[in-house]
């Protein structure tokens, strides 16, 4: 009995823990892919990029430069929503996943136009493209890694992994 017990006793200590907080406006710092090309772009294009995360109990979202911000529902259910770029759309479905003290968000972005087509009926195409990030808190919460894996129909892949600073 004493060992069930013990077993059972680092599960039940970890149900109290809050989730980690990824809150804060984050300065990409260092950029790195798989891809030699991709790397030589994103190590120049990302360095200094601005990311805002917003998080409360219920979501999370990722302001991305050049993109909509991305909202993700933290008790694992897929949200989707569209964003109106006027004669187009661009729909979001996305997951978020709790492993830890890390935390996955998966999307997929579905584009078209609103002339062509009415998104809330569109759930997959061809060319949509799919993201997986990863959050890691380090450094006393001082700096965030986020590894990404995007696909797209090609299928053509690109892994990263990009290191920010917190901004005060």
């Amino acid at each position: 009995m004493r060992c069930v017990l013990a077993l059972f006793l680092p599960v039940c200590a970890g149900l109290g823990q809050q989730p980690t907080d990824f809150s804060g406006t984050w300065q990409v710092q260092e950029s790195h892919s798989d891809s030699p090309t991709a790397s030589r772009q994103s190590s120049q294009q990302h360095r200094g990029f601005t990311i805002r995360i917003r998080q409360t109990a219920a979501e999370v979202s990722l302001a991305l430069p050049r993109l909509p911000v991305i909202i993700f529902k933290l008790d694992g259910s897929e949200y989707s929503y569209v964003h109106d770029n006027g004669a187009s759309w661009t729909r979001f479905i996305t997951t978020a996943k709790w492993n830890g003290s890390h935390l996955t968000l998966h999307s997929t972005t579905l584009n078209g136009w609103w002339k062509d087509s009415d998104p809330a009926r569109i759930t997959s195409q061809a060319t949509q493209l799919e993201d997986t990030r990863t959050l890691d808190l380090e450094a006393n919460g001082a700096s965030l890694r986020i590894e990404t894996l995007s696909r797209d129909e090609k299928p053509f892949a690109v892994h990263s992994v990009e290191l920010l600073a917190k901004q005060l």
